[in-house]
């Protein structure tokens, strides 16, 4: 099946260095990229790299968009050009199996100084697998405060709340393959690594003990239905002394072939006035709703998006309501 990501957090790559971000449930721009890679869970084939910017880089100067695959460039890549906003690459694809690790680089280039203007990319691919292999992907720094929480569609930050960390599953299916890859080992200690489903453990678990950094879980399967709530929770193990990185992935198995997730979420408070706006598909749990809507546009491409659901902490109250409408731009 294929499986449309999309992506675009409003950050500005950096102008001079490179920058990384996650595939898949974005964030801002890092320097750093282990901080933005994402685990692949299964065999599969990620193309159609499409990526439009709110300025042109300027004359004589570009930015180089690339799939980058264990720390390696790819062949599927963009470069967008003196006064181009906009490029794609829809004739490589690139294969990857279960355990790679994934992300998208940034580079400037060009005329130091004068360098590329700053600009906000959106960007959207395209991953390409078996029949119902449709994937789930995150990455963050684990803690070694104790048990903390994080959105199975994630790229940032853990917390100590799993109601702040929820996401709520919009059609049937089936959760599994769960892979795990910490940036580096545990020191001396370990991390289990769980599935939550609607507030208890599931089966989907990973443990992994100081020295190994990998992981995963391809025995078991948890089924999942429309309305209800996942998280992924991240329990040390005594006697660990870091707080690794990890990248992870799993695989949704729709009972509708064809469909797959965009998951979502923000600890941040709607206003009790204002019309606001926030990412389809958020990164970070404290990207604030805003009254601005340009600043939370993503990036997609052709598909159908259906099957809306939403997950409130509190109810709105007596006589009060929320109304949450999506909204498709089309160029």
């Amino acid at each position: 099946m294929e499986q449309v990501l999309i992506n675009g957090h409003q950050g500005n790559v950096f102008q001079d260095v490179p920058a990384y971000c996650g595939i898949y449930a974005n964030s801002d721009w890092q320097m750093t990229e282990n901080l933005r890679e994402q685990c692949i869970p299964i065999s599969g084939a990620i193309s159609d790299l499409r990526i439009e910017t709110n300025f042109a880089p300027g004359a004589g100067t570009s930015y180089v968009f690339t799939l980058r695959v264990n720390g390696a460039p790819s062949a599927l890549t963009v470069t967008i050009a003196n006064a181009a906003t906009s490029g794609q690459d829809i004739v490589n694809s690139v294969n990857v199996v279960a355990g790679d690790i994934v992300c998208l680089q940034s580079q400037p280039v060009g005329g130091f100084p004068p360098f590329p203007a700053a600009v906000v990319p959106h960007w959207t691919l395209k991953w390409t697998a078996g029949v119902k292999e449709s994937i789930v992907l995150g990455s963050c720094h684990t803690s070694v405060s104790g048990t903390v929480y994080a959105p199975i569609s994630h790229n940032d930050e853990v917390n100590g709340t799993e109601l702040e960390s929820r996401q709520v599953i919009p059609t049937d299916g089936n959760l599994k393959c769960l892979f795990i890859d910490q940036d580096v080992a545990a020191g001396g200690g370990g991390y289990i690594y769980t599935l939550r489903l609607n507030g208890a453990d599931t089966a989907l678990t990973v443990t992994i003990n100081d020295p190994n950094t990998t992981g995963n879980d391809v025995a078991h399967s948890v089924a999942v239905v429309a309305g209800d709530v996942v998280a992924m929770s991240m329990v040390r193990i005594a006697g660990m002394l870091v707080d690794p990185i990890v990248h992870y992935g799993m695989v949704f198995e729709p009972d509708i072939d064809g469909e797959s997730l965009i998951l979502g979420g923000t600890w941040n408070p709607l206003h009790d006035t204002n019309t606001e706006y926030n990412y389809l598909g958020m990164g970070w749990l404290g990207d604030s709703w805003t009254v601005t809507e340009a600043s939370r546009d993503e990036m997609g491409q052709e598909c159908t998006l259906k099957k809306l659901f939403m997950l409130l902490s509190a109810a709105p109250g007596a006589g009060n309501s929320y109304q949450f409408i999506g909204e498709i731009k089309c160029r």
